[in-house]
């Protein structure tokens, strides 16, 4: 039978209307008809996970906080119908990693 191990990792999803900043084990789907920014978290540890989908007309920044995504000390970005799930992996090799 399946148990629930306690301390997940994720967070419920939360739908959001507007820029903002997620924590640790967000798990977000953008619903806005114009631009937004969805922050990365600050300070993040190796593991830590954030989960965006875009489901809205307007283009998702993924604001970097200052860690690189994927090699590159620039923001991302999703257009609409796309998602990305971001693992930190280590501030001196690769810093957040999509899948």
């Amino acid at each position: 039978s399946w148990e629930d191990a306690g301390g997940g990792a994720y967070s419920a999803w939360t739908i959001l209307t507007d820029s903002a900043t997620v924590a640790n084990g967000a798990q977000v789907i953008c619903n806005k008809a114009t631009a937004m920014t969805v922050t990365l978290p600050s300070s993040p540890s190796g593991g830590h996970t954030v989960t965006i989908s875009n489901r809205g007309a307007g283009l998702v920044t993924v604001g970097r906080n200052s860690e690189e995504i994927d090699e590159v000390a620039a923001d991302g970005s999703l257009l609409k119908g796309n998602s990305v799930q971001l693992v930190f992996v280590d501030g001196s090799i690769d810093s957040w990693v999509s899948l």
